[in-house]
């Protein structure tokens, strides 16, 4: 949930990568629905799945290393998405 958010309308998803972690899945049932998120990270990139529910928004921070496929501007910093309720997936080229 966003700090200065009120209710669960605005949502902050923003993996933890730590260590040798290479999978994580989790939810969290809302007044509004389940928010789920899972993330893997493999020798072939970091792969992030978000699932927002219907009247919530979301930042989503994607863990980004130089010269990854989500964006050629960002560097060693992640990659921020603003959206709206839905499935996103997304693929980097950070490597475990």
């Amino acid at each position: 949930m966003d700090p200065g958010a009120a209710g669960y309308d605005t949502l902050v998803i923003k993996p933890a990568i730590l260590g040798r972690l290479a999978h994580v899945k989790g939810s969290y049932q809302t007044p509004n629905g389940e928010v789920i998120c899972e993330w893997t990270r493999q020798t072939r990139g970091f792969h992030l799945d978000v699932t927002i529910l219907d009247n919530t928004t979301a930042t989503i921070y994607v863990p980004v290393s130089g010269g990854t496929s989500v964006t050629a501007e960002q560097k060693d910093r992640p990659a921020i998405y603003r959206v709206g309720p839905g499935r996103y997936s997304f693929h980097t080229d950070l490597r475990r």
